[in-house]
């Protein structure tokens, strides 16, 4: 009788042993969620007014948004910062196509941008954009003119579409 005590003892011994052990390995194997969120980049501008009109004006003459008290507005709509650009057209409505140049001529006009309300002017193409601003913050804004320096001569005395393009692009 006294074995079979020993043998229930080590038993119980060996299984008090096993259920520490078991514990202790449960203990070292633990897991936690790691909580991971995305938010997809959202490029976008508004540009206020946006259509400007110069009226009727003289050939080989200019006017600015300044004059016209219709300075143009860029607001960030997007969700990180961005750059804004502008890029120039040619015009075309047909017989007597307006093409945009480095300056005046026939069937040739020039435009401008400034971002310092007139005081100075930077040429558009129609090759490649021009930074108007950099790093524009979520909701921020950038004013700029416009200014028309109109060919000197030309068969054609109708209204002209002369647009430009302003783009956003990602902050680097």
């Amino acid at each position: 009788m006294q074995s079979l005590k020993s043998l229930i003892a080590i038993i119980c011994v060996l299984g008090v042993a096993g259920l520490a052990v078991a514990a202790v390995a449960n203990a070292t194997s633990t897991s936690t969620t790691v909580t991971a969120t995305v938010t997809i980049q959202n490029i976008s501008l508004s540009v206020t007014s946006s259509v400007i009109d110069y009226g009727t004006i003289p050939l080989d003459s200019t006017k600015d948004t300044c004059q016209l008290g219709d300075t143009q507005t860029i607001t960030n709509g997007g969700n990180v910062n961005e750059d804004f650009s502008i890029e120039g057209t040619d015009e075309g409505t047909g017989t007597s196509d307006w093409k945009l140049g480095a300056s005046a001529g026939d069937k040739i006009y020039t435009q401008s941008f400034s971002t310092d309300s007139c005081s100075t002017f930077t040429p558009l193409t129609t090759s490649s954009y021009a930074t108007i601003a950099h790093n524009i913050a979520t909701s921020s804004t950038q004013d700029f003119d416009l200014e028309i320096h109109t060919p000197t001569a030309t068969d054609d005395f109708n209204q002209h579409s002369v647009d430009v393009i302003v783009q956003a692009t990602a902050s680097s």
